[in-house]
């Protein structure tokens, strides 16, 4: 969808949309100028997932990936497959918007919706972050001997959580949001605020940090389900941008 700004009359903003069949769906919402990645899955042509926010960004289909039709239209379907953006160009000031629909959960496993993840020195995986479930949380006390999900940190085995301490619902679309600072991150589902941790967040600019939607970037972990958008602010969005979002993009 595209906004031109009208001008103003009598200090009401007039807006003119025009949308056409085959434009992708909700190219532009709330706070454009913020966005700063924009994967509208629902087209993987050629292999690939273009970036429509215009940042070049391209992301790489990788295994078993399909589009299929859903309540939301044509949305990715995924099974084992993944999508790999290999220089997201990334800071420790940004937000992450998914729609994700879960067909069934790993047994036992981590499910990853999106992650990014940085190479150590022994190209092993150093820093990551991203949307995730887990059977029992593993050494992690937030999910310990129960299901969780939410958003996760981790370096070198040590990490950090903010959880809804069950498991995510299945057959169910939801808009997952992790806002991230320098100082910590806050996770939303469906708009509503689940927590917020404060620690020390990495910079994740550098050229080894890679992205992936619906695995690790090494197709570890990978979902069995639906993502419909991606969407990446190059910014930490407010609660009332993300009720925005949330109300323009969930049908």
């Amino acid at each position: 969808e595209i906004v031109y700004d009208t001008g103003k009359l009598e200090n009401l903003t007039v807006q003119m949309s025009i949308r056409s069949r085959y434009e992708p769906k909700d190219r532009v919402v709330a706070a454009p100028t913020k966005l700063k990645t924009f994967y509208d899955i629902s087209d993987i042509g050629n292999g690939k997932v273009e970036d429509l926010a215009g940042s070049s960004n391209t992301a790489e289909v990788i295994g078993d990936v399909e589009t299929v039709d859903s309540s939301r239209g044509q949305v990715a379907s995924f099974n084992g497959g993944y999508l790999l953006d290999e220089s997201p160009n990334l800071d420790n000031r940004i937000t992450f918007v998914a729609w994700i629909k879960v067909d069934s959960l790993g047994d036992p496993s981590w499910d990853r919706y999106v992650s990014i993840d940085t190479l150590n020195s022994n190209n092993n995986y150093g820093n990551q972050m991203g949307f995730f479930w887990d059977s029992d949380g593993g050494s992690y006390n937030e999910c310990s001997s129960q299901g969780c999900r939410g958003w996760f940190y981790r370096s070198s085995g040590a990490g950090e959580m903010v959880t809804k301490k069950s498991d995510i619902p299945q057959n169910e679309w939801m808009m997952l949001t992790g806002v991230v600072t320098p100082g910590g991150v806050e996770y939303y589902e469906n708009s509503t605020s689940i927590g917020s941790k404060e620690f020390s967040v990495p910079d994740f600019s550098n050229t080894d940090t890679k992205m992936a939607i619906a695995a690790r970037s090494d197709g570890v972990d990978s979902m069995d389900g639906k993502i419909d958008q991606v969407r990446i602010y190059r910014t930490d969005l407010s609660q009332e941008e993300i009720k925005k979002v949330y109300q323009r993009t969930r049908n």
